[in-house]
């Protein structure tokens, strides 16, 4: 199971009416995505995401889940 203390999420201007959307997209997205062994970090940072004009929220928030998954599971170390 995937827990997070805390979820920033930096959007362009004009999005952040819908980041509390997209924030809850990004959980349910990531609820469906295997869940890492036991990795405990204080903060991981993502790499930008490119999003068109148009793109819904849930297309926005699987890009970011998916860029979660991969970078948690290449983690190997505990950084806690």
């Amino acid at each position: 199971m995937w827990t997070f203390d805390q979820l920033r999420l930096v959007l362009p201007a004009g999005y952040e009416h819908r980041a509390e959307g997209i924030a809850r997209r990004v959980a349910e997205e990531l609820a469906e995505l295997p869940a890492p062994g036991d990795v405990a970090l204080r903060s991981l940072s993502l790499p930008p995401i490119q999003i068109q004009a148009g793109t819904s929220d849930r297309q926005i928030a699987s890009q970011i889940a998916r860029s979660i998954a991969r970078s948690v599971g290449g983690s190997s170390a505990s950084n806690p």
